[in-house]
């Protein structure tokens, strides 16, 4: 049956391919339909679309009322601007078409990629903080797009020019596209996450270099990050182990962007970290495997208290940050409200920053 696209839910299923107004694909036939697809209909202004009476799980599909927009299309360059958040869930949903498309066998469409993410960049003109306005990765999809506003950012920070941080931002965005030439259960199961790659998935990073070594208008030092996102200082990295001078600047911010990422989504235990817990943990690597300058330009991005903040603790105590250490910028010294106890955080490897609280 046809229905409107705004009346449809996660579990419709598609019986007719959805074009854009170029005539390319935007979700095929039999598609399962998800939040991240409806997302995608909505950036694409499609009105209509033919799905099965049936949802997923095998109960009836019942399309609720849903009152006209007058105008249907009356000045599009008024819409209402998207809030940065929301403006990155597009662009995560917008990959994640694009993955599907690169799994399926789809050449790499740069145009596309860079319509998907460089608007979203753009926003971090004049952004000297990210706490406020990115959100925490919640899955493969987000990750990419973290990764890219992550690394942009961090290049703004370090001093880079605009069309240098644009660039290592669309790096980021595509950095695992190589992804799509594996078994998707390595996505779906969580494989991805962990810091012990298998053979195979190892071999993403040299995927991704080879989809686009040949793209006229991605940059040697783009595909380079790519390549090396995943090698470490002290030569433990993949695909290649080159260490320290041998890895590109580019693959540095790289490497500490998505490692900063995973560790979000979900660490080694499946514990879903504080943004400062992964952070500890990206530090724990700065003189080692990560390039420090690029672990505390990233740093300055995501700490968002100083002396005086009020924090919430992983035991679920506040207190008033009262000292900072610039060695240690998420352990500092904490007073506990109600209490004369100071907590030298640096010293308590239990506890944690869970929350920065509103005075």
């Amino acid at each position: 049956m046809r229905v409107r696209a705004a009346q449809l839910v996660p579990g419709c299923i598609l019986l007719k391919d959805v074009t854009g107004k170029t005539g390319r694909p935007l979700i095929a036939r039999k598609t399962v339909l998800t939040e991240a697809h409806l997302d995608i209909l909505k950036m694409f202004l499609v009105e209509n679309v033919e799905v099965g009476q049936t949802l997923e799980d095998g109960s009836t599909f019942v399309p609720e009322d849903v009152p006209d927009k007058e105008p249907k299309r009356q000045e599009p360059a008024a819409e209402t601007k998207l809030s940065f958040s929301e403006h990155f869930r597009l662009v995560a949903a917008g990959y994640e078409k694009l993955f599907q498309d690169w799994q399926n066998g789809v050449p790499m469409d740069i145009a596309a990629a860079r319509k998907f993410i460089l608007p979203l960049l753009e926003q971090l003109e004049g952004m000297e903080e990210l706490h406020t306005c990115i959100t925490r990765p919640s899955g493969f999809y987000q990750h990419n797009a973290t990764v890219a506003v992550l690394a942009a950012a961090t290049a703004k920070k370090l001093g880079w020019t605009k069309g240098e941080w644009l660039q290592i931002g669309l790096a980021g965005f595509l950095s695992d596209c190589g992804m799509s030439r594996l078994d998707p259960h390595m996505i779906s199961s969580g494989v991805w996450l962990s810091d012990e790659a298998d053979e195979e998935m190892k071999k993403h990073s040299t995927y991704s270099y080879r989809m686009l070594e040949k793209a006229p208008a991605i940059t040697k030092k783009v595909k380079l990050a790519m390549l090396q996102h995943h090698e470490r200082l002290d030569g433990s990295g993949y695909p290649l182990g080159v260490a320290n001078e041998q890895i590109h600047p580019s693959a540095r911010i790289l490497a500490v962007c998505d490692a900063y990422s995973r560790q979000l989504i979900n660490q080694a235990n499946g514990h879903v970290a504080s943004p400062y817990q992964a952070l500890e943990a990206i530090h724990e690597g700065k003189f080692t495997r990560f390039d420090h300058q690029v672990v505390e330009a990233l740093s300055k991005l995501i700490v968002n208290f100083s002396i005086g903040s009020k924090v919430k603790l992983s035991d679920q105590t506040t207190g008033q940050v009262v000292f900072m250490d610039e060695k240690h910028p998420v352990r500092p010294l904490v007073q506990l409200h109600g209490q004369d106890a100071i907590v030298p955080l640096k010293e308590r490897s239990d506890l944690y920053i869970s929350e920065v609280l509103l005075s």
